[in-house]
């Protein structure tokens, strides 16, 4: 089953197709959505504001980012995360009448990586392993956890080579990736965080297997 919402947005915000992933997370039901403006869903007013302006430049045919994350309101009126690409439509004469986009929820991701903020505050006493790495994935700090877990991946100076790609692609992007990995028999989700000011990456991870052993 398709889980990303698929919607089209005119060009003045107005909802002209959502599929079904649209009502799971929503709340709206299709024909509720069509007709809808993103003033009467995106939460926050700057998040509004910037997807507005962002209309208007491709409309003037200015570069514009396509990759968004921002906070909408249900219909039960609960927040919810959402991360979305979205591209212009445009028609015969090469002209931009709407955007078609593709969302995401990853409430739970935001909501964990704040609970890690909280706890990476004191890195030392995190039961999870906490790692901060340079741009060449040399380890610069690892809390004791993080250092069992690189001990037993085999360097405790360097992360793995299968992470190098990801701690690249964060620090170009600036976003957070997610990846998993076993350790100690449990499943590990890690957060990889970029610091761009400082030209590295922090690591959080946090213990996920309960919920892998229920989505089984």
């Amino acid at each position: 089953a398709i889980s990303d919402i698929i919607f089209s947005v005119n060009l003045r915000g107005d909802y002209t197709f959502v599929n079904r992933a649209g009502r799971q997370i929503t709340g709206y039901s299709i024909s509720e959505a069509i007709g809808m403006n993103m003033s009467e869903i995106v939460a926050d007013k700057e998040d509004l504001e910037m997807l507005e302006n962002e209309i208007r430049n491709a409309v003037r045919g200015s570069e514009v980012s396509g990759r968004y994350e921002y906070q909408i309101c249900t219909k039960r009126g609960d927040l919810r995360y959402l991360e979305v690409s979205t591209t212009p439509q445009k028609n015969a004469r090469g002209r931009v009448i709407g955007f078609f986009g593709v969302g995401r929820d990853v409430t739970e991701r935001k909501e964990a990586e704040e609970k890690i903020a909280v706890l990476a505050k004191f890195p030392d006493e995190n039961p999870n392993p906490i790692l901060r790495v340079a741009q060449d994935c040399s380890v610069l700090y690892a809390n004791r956890p993080g250092n069992g877990m690189l001990s037993a991946l085999g360097n405790t100076t360097q992360v793995p080579d299968k992470w190098h790609q990801v701690v690249g692609e964060v620090l170009a992007s600036g976003q957070t990736q997610e990846v998993e990995t076993v350790w100690q028999d449990r499943t590990l989700s890690l957060i990889f965080t970029p610091v761009l000011d400082m030209n590295y990456v922090n690591i959080y991870g946090r213990d996920i297997t309960d919920r892998k052993q229920a989505e089984t």
